[in-house]
């Protein structure tokens, strides 16, 4: 494919600093009133406790993190393995995956332009998009031939082509679309959407099991039992996400496939995390740490490894909140 081509495939994929007291002190020339200043300088002895504990849990979990070898991390498109004081990163996914994926998008893609919009003539700013959207859906068009695709995922990758370029060319000719036309399209497209989704699943897990294999098999024994697994990823994912699935099953973890909850167990051993809206590999580090401490507490405290993956009040607001609906001091919304 040319580098134009690439580029338009591409195309189609789709801090709040806090200021300290001082720096708060320091605008326009405000002047704090004595009584604030002081407490300031002599912070409450509950606030000095709490910082305290606060910062021996950090040292603490800087310490296991340092100690926790192998770990492979699997953020975005990288998975990244630390083991004996070396950082190894590969690719998560392979081309074929970004391709078959991003053009299952194209339906989603004119989904989301267009659902706000049914029913009312567009404007030429929205039909603009439209016709930009439908430059890049060519391009790509023209490139198929170029992607090595089976000739099965060819034809495929030409219905979802031909059938977006013809809502497009629909909607630009009537400037309106009804709300039961765009349902009808989203209709049409989805067991192709699916037929992709499968194959890139296929993709991406023949991709991780190749790079696990290949470091696992310069492990000792030892290091294959220690192996821990964390994978970031956004919030909505989470329930039956593909590379922890993948993980469950080569760490040799209880595997049921789709899963509401991972890891309910009292003796997880926290070989596997999902971690939330984690995307780098400092935080997936910190997050490992702060399972494995919190695994610990929860085992000498409570007995149980997994009490402080929830609230620490859950269980006394279930029967606080319970007595309170039971004699009507919390009425329920009618």
């Amino acid at each position: 494919m040319d580098k134009f081509n690439k580029n338009c495939l591409l195309s189609l994929i789709v801090v709040i600093g806090v200021l300290n007291v001082n720096q708060v002190f320091a605008l326009d020339g405000y002047q704090a009133p004595l009584e604030t200043i002081k407490n300031i300088e002599q912070p409450d002895p509950l606030i000095a406790l709490n910082a305290s504990f606060r910062s021996a849990y950090a040292d603490l979990r800087s310490q296991l993190q340092a100690t926790q070898t192998p770990v492979i991390i699997q953020v975005g498109d990288k998975i990244i393995l630390f083991n004996k004081g070396m950082r190894t990163e590969s690719m998560a996914i392979s081309p074929r995956y970004t391709e078959l994926k991003t053009i299952a998008h194209l339906p989603l893609a004119l989904y989301v332009m267009l659902s706000n919009e049914t029913n009312k003539v567009m404007t030429d700013v929205q039909l603009d998009k439209l016709r930009d959207y439908r430059t890049l859906i060519g391009s790509v068009s023209n490139a198929l031939a170029t992607l090595n695709f089976s000739s099965e995922q060819l034809d495929r990758q030409g219905r979802l082509i031909k059938r977006s370029l013809s809502l497009i060319d629909t909607v630009l000719s009537h400037k309106i679309i009804s709300k039961d036309a765009l349902h009808q399209f989203t209709l049409s497209q989805r067991d192709d959407c699916l037929a992709n989704m499968s194959d890139a699943a296929e993709e991406q897990i023949n991709t991780l099991d190749h790079q696990f294999k290949s470091w696992v098999k310069d492990m000792t024994p030892e290091e294959r039992q220690h192996i821990r697994v964390v994978v970031g990823a956004s919030h909505m994912p989470r329930i039956g996400n593909l590379a922890m699935q993948y993980f469950s099953a080569a760490l040799a973890e209880n595997f049921e496939g789709r899963y509401v909850e991972e890891g309910s167990s009292k003796d997880n051993s926290f070989r596997l995390i999902y971690g939330e809206n984690v995307f780098d590999e400092e935080k997936a580090l910190r997050l490992l740490g702060t399972h494995l401490i919190d695994a610990d507490i929860g085992t000498n405290f409570f007995n149980d490894a997994q009490r402080m993956h929830r609230d620490l009040l859950s269980d006394a607001a279930e029967k606080i909140i319970g007595k309170k609906i039971k004699s009507k001091e919390i009425v329920p919304l009618q």
